[in-house]
């Protein structure tokens, strides 16, 4: 039982977290989804949005986080009870 709450849990979390990400730049009255440049010496280098530069590492540890739970909840379903 506690393994499959385990494993909605996690698969709830990471499905949440994903729609929220979709749906956050739209909700914002700040501008994070613009391009900028930074200027070098050897030239400009184009610098990505600052949301995605936010949003795709925490989205790493999210999914990587609820792969770990999901797996554990996976391990307490399989492991007998003791008798």
């Amino acid at each position: 039982m506690l393994g499959a709450l385990f494993i909605i849990g996690s698969i709830i979390v990471m499905i949440l977290y994903i729609i929220w990400g979709l749906i956050a730049p739209f909700l914002t009255t700040t501008d994070m989804m613009s391009w900028s440049s930074l200027a070098t010496p050897f030239g400009v280098i184009p610098v990505p949005p600052l949301y995605w530069l936010l949003f795709l590492p925490i989205l790493a540890v999210i999914l990587l986080g609820g792969a770990i739970l999901a797996w554990i909840g996976w391990s307490l379903i399989q492991t007998p009870s003791p008798e």
